[in-house]
This record gives C-alpha cells, sequence and structure tokens, in this order.
C-alpha cells in the first residue's frame, strides 16, 4: 500500500517536470533560431540552470524508495521437552553357571490330614425281655362218665395255644399219610408200559377223620399216574380222628405218593 501511495504522488511532478523541459527546450530552440537568422546562421544554444525546486523533486525522484525493514520474525519458544528416564545399559555379566544355578524349589508337601478316629460308642445292652411265664401244666382230659356204663372221651377241659396247636396237627398229618402208604398201590397198566412218577394230593379231613375232599396239586405229567394216586387216598377209607387239643373242624394236608419201580 506504500508503494502505491508513493507512486501516485510522484507521478504528478514527473509529468510536470518533462512538461516544463519541454517547455524551455521549445523556447531556446525559437531564440536560437531567430539569433541565428540574425547572425548569419549560427546556432547559439543557452542552458540554463534549473530552479532549485526542480532540482531537489528530480532528486526526491531518482532516489529509490525507502524499503522499510521487515519486522523480525517472532521465533516461538522452544516446545518444552519431557524429560525421559535415563535408560543405562544392563551391566555385562557372565553366563550363569548352570551347575550353581539352584534347583527350583519344590512345592512344599501339605501337611498329613491328622488322623481323627471316632470310637464308636459300644453298644448298649439291650434290656432282656420278660421271659414268658412257662405254660401251666396239661390238666389230664377229664372222661365224662357215659350212659350203659360205657365211658366215652370227653373234651379237653382247656384249648392248647399255638404251638401245642402245630404240634398236634403234626402228629395227626404223620397219622394220615401213614394210612395212605399202606393201601399205595402201582398200577399194572403203569407197570405194564414202564410209567413212573410223583403225584402229590391234597386232602381235607374233618375233625372225626372223615375226607371231605381230595385233588391233585402236582401231577406226574401221567393220567394214569395220577387217578392212582387219588385212588390211593379214597382206598384208605375213614383216617383217624383228630388228636384231643385241636380247635379247628378240619383241616387240610398235601400227600406225596410216589410210583417207583418195586
Amino acid at each position: 500500500m506504500r508503494r502505491i501511495a508513493e507512486i501516485g504522488l510522484f507521478l504528478p511532478v514527473a509529468v510536470a517536470l518533462h512538461l516544463a523541459g519541454f517547455g524551455l527546450a521549445g523556447g531556446a530552440r525559437t531564440g536560437s533560431e531567430a539569433g541565428a537568422q540574425g547572425a548569419g546562421g549560427e546556432n547559439l544554444l543557452t542552458l540554463a540552470a534549473a530552479p532549485p525546486q526542480i532540482s531537489a523533486l528530480v532528486a526526491v525522484w531518482d532516489s529509490p524508495p525507502e524499503v522499510s525493514a521487515a519486522p523480525a520474525a517472532v521465533q516461538p519458544p522452544p516446545a518444552a521437552t519431557a524429560a525421559l528416564p535415563r535408560v543405562l545399559p544392563a551391566p555385562a555379566s557372565d553366563p550363569p553357571d548352570r551347575a550353581g544355578v539352584a534347583a527350583r524349589p519344590s512345592r512344599p508337601t501339605p501337611d498329613p490330614e491328622p488322623d481323627i478316629r471316632t470310637e464308636e460308642a459300644a453298644p448298649q445292652p439291650r434290656p432282656e425281655a420278660p421271659k414268658k411265664p412257662a405254660p401251666p401244666p396239661e390238666a389230664p382230659a377229664k372222661r365224662a362218665a357215659g350212659t350203659g356204663g360205657g365211658a366215652q372221651a370227653g373234651e379237653a377241659g382247656a384249648s392248647a395255644n399255638p404251638g401245642q396247636q402245630r404240634a398236634l396237627a403234626s402228629s395227626w398229618a404223620g397219622q394220615i399219610q401213614a394210612r395212605v402208604a399202606r393201601v399205595h398201590r402201582m398200577p399194572a397198566a403203569a407197570l405194564r408200559l414202564g410209567l413212573y412218577g410223583d403225584v402229590t394230593v391234597r386232602i381235607t379231613v374233618a375233625r372225626d377223620g372223615q375226607l371231605q375232599s381230595a385233588r391233585v396239586v402236582k401231577s406226574a405229567g401221567i393220567a394214569v399216574l395220577d387217578q392212582a394216586a387219588l385212588q390211593s387216598v379214597r382206598r384208605a377209607g375213614r383216617f383217624p380222628p383228630a388228636p384231643e387239643g385241636l380247635t379247628r373242624p378240619a383241616m387240610s394236608f398235601d400227600v406225596p405218593l410216589a410210583f417207583e419201580r418195586g
């Protein structure tokens, strides 16, 4: 902007100086022509010094324009450098001696758990069950005097306990088994054909020894033998009566019969 202002200031001055110079040159030429005409044709040039104002303007114009010094560039402040810790080289060390390297410590063995033994309490002795009182001695069977001077067996004065009932029933079953065995026979057809086997017959007998029913509960697989077993039971007829002390009106028994070679 300053350069443009100087040009706008000095340009009119320079134009005025040039115009003044042309005017002076024209005046001198006119005078010289007149002198030449009056002096026999000799050209005379008269130089006159420029006024001081013009010289000053020319000097100002010819002088180089003042160049203002450019402002010094502001140097940015040096960036703060973070101080890093110094890294020192590791001191050279001799290679480790393998023999001198301590063995890796083994894991510590856990302490053995304490052996805790629980002593079982001694079983308390069970209180002895009170002994059952011994059964009273069996009263002798009473016999009632019958009419006509005949003695008839009377009923027992007291019934037997369960243990005695089982013993009496077993004794009665043995008597019935013996009675059937005495009349048991091997059928002739089975002997002729060579048929053998075992049959079990279940019989029901009343207290007076009367046979109420008989049926095969274990077959020999041969009809001839099954029928022979039933015939042996029926052939026995009337069985011994129940012993005194049995209160049941009738009892059932399984009678095994074997058909074998004689």
